[in-house]
């Protein structure tokens, strides 16, 4: 990844020289602000440096909705932004970085154009504002997407984003039992998450370091591992996400299916784990613990089977373009006198989300919409499957783990938000730029190495010493 760009110098020099001169002004009135606004400009400094360290900036950031002990307040977003405007000053200069529009059209193609009929939407909205509104925040939370594939062109890449997930998640599972905070009903949440979110950002640091696990060389980096895999599975079954345990479930699954070689271990672990998590249900666990976790009934659903049951009235309603972006609060108090057989009608009229990051899209994006994210989610899983056979054919073999270690995670993760309206969630689009991400790694390699092999093959031949033929021309 290049340094600074000479478009980058230009605008990092007015940069400071604006934030020099605001932060000297500010240091006479107010001292504190004046140090953070030196720690931010400090990390502007970092992201215009490298892409792929912003990134892990960003990534550490995603996990907490507020900083801690400073409510509503968020790095992620003004993080996110200087991101996509070093990755754009970046991109005018070096076309021959990975690009996804230029390298992966379909899925750029079906990520731009998900974002174009959400704005549309606004056409037909009870709302238009907030069909504008919640497009406008689709689009800033589906940057990663972009960025991420640009920023991951080396297996090292990919292991250093990786690693600065797990971290996060460390971070946010050993702050949540520090404090302890909880949310009512005793479910852990840290006191900067929503408890099902954050089971649903811990499942993909479970599975993906399972993975990664199988990676590490040296006594340090497992113990590192082990403590990321211990705290936040701890803390993921403090939050009683029934959700969060469906996820899992199928994450184990996906992790068979997708193992290959490490098969066999993965079967072991996945019983292991099994076995453990029963025994703690069924025997260790408080009673309210283990009432909540075994309810899967309508009634027990929080509002969620209403919700749902009002997602698809309205799919059925406008079954092609839905009711617009953004509309789903807007609208739903209104199918409460509708002939739909409602448990807790008190959910409906408060306005809340449909909690079902897909059936939320259909009602509001109809199966335009709809059909736009789940041929994205399959697009991104078809690029990270090509990219893992290419590089388990170059040799690979770490970087094949944890592209493997991803496929599952995400499919985990992707579990989860069918119990949670995720589509603004900035984990979301960090998964899918990830697994974006797996094909640029390999694509690059590939590439290098052709470079490389046609270098060699130049200077034989200008040695005087013939190339070697191609392989398809031996014998």
């Amino acid at each position: 990844m290049p340094a600074y760009t000479r478009l980058s110098l230009s605008a990092l020099t007015i940069l400071t020289f604006v934030a020099a001169s605001a932060l000297a002004l500010e240091a006479v009135r107010s001292p504190k602000i004046a140090v953070i606004g030196l720690a931010a400009l400090a990390l502007a400094l970092v992201i215009f440096r490298n892409l792929l360290a912003g990134l892990v900036i960003f990534t550490i950031l995603t996990f907490p909705e507020q900083l801690p002990g400073v409510p509503g307040v968020s790095l992620a977003k003004p993080v996110g932004a200087l991101i996509a405007f070093v990755w754009v000053l970046t991109m005018l200069e070096h076309r021959e970085l990975p690009f996804l529009p230029r390298d992966e059209p379909l899925l750029s193609s079906l990520a731009l154009t998900l974002l174009a009929w959400a704005l549309i939407s606004a056409a037909w909205a009870t709302s238009p504002g907030a069909a504008v509104s919640s497009s406008i925040r689709l689009a800033m939370v589906m940057v990663p997407l972009f960025v991420v594939y640009t920023a991951l062109s080396t297996p090292r890449d990919l292991r250093v984003l990786l690693w600065a997930y797990l971290l996060a998640a460390l971070a946010t599972s050993s702050y949540a039992l520090i404090t302890g905070a909880a949310s009512e009903g005793g479910r852990l949440t840290g006191g900067v998450i929503n408890a099902n979110f954050l089971a649903a950002e811990l499942l993909v640091a479970m599975v993906m370091g399972a993975f990664m696990l199988g990676t590490a060389r040296s006594v340090p980096v497992r113990v590192l591992i082990l403590s990321v895999l211990a705290t936040s599975t701890v803390a993921f079954v403090l939050t009683q996400s029934r959700g969060g345990i469906v996820a899992l479930g199928v994450g184990f699954i996906a992790s068979i299916a997708v193992a290959g070689p490490l098969r066999p271990k993965v079967v072991a672990t996945v019983f292991i784990v099994a076995a453990l998590g029963l025994t703690y249900y069924a025997v260790l666990s408080p009673q309210n613990v283990r009432s909540r976790v075994t309810s899967y009934s309508q009634q027990s659903s929080s509002g969620r089977a209403d919700e749902w049951r009002i997602a698809l009235k309205m799919a059925s309603g406008h079954p092609i373009n839905g009711i617009g972006m953004g509309n789903f609060p807007i609208v739903e108090p209104t199918y409460t006198t509708q002939n739909i057989n409602l448990i807790k009608v008190n959910f409906a009229l408060q306005r809340l989300v449909a909690h079902n990051t897909y059936l939320e899209v259909l009602s509001e994006l109809g199966l335009v919409g709809f059909g736009l994210l789940l041929g994205l989610i399959a697009t991104a899983y078809a690029v990270a499957i090509r990219g893992l056979k290419l590089l388990a054919k170059l040799g690979e073999t770490d970087s094949t783990v944890m592209a493997r270690g991803m496929i599952a995670a995400a499919t985990a993760l992707l579990t989860a938000y069918f119990f949670d309206s995720a589509q603004y969630q900035k984990q979301l689009w960090l998964v899918l730029g990830i697994l974006a991400g797996i094909g640029s790694v390999a694509r690059t390699r590939s590439e290098r190495d052709e470079e490389e092999l046609s270098d060699r093959g130049g200077e034989e031949v200008a040695a005087g010493t013939p190339a070697l033929p191609e392989p398809d021309l031996w014998p």
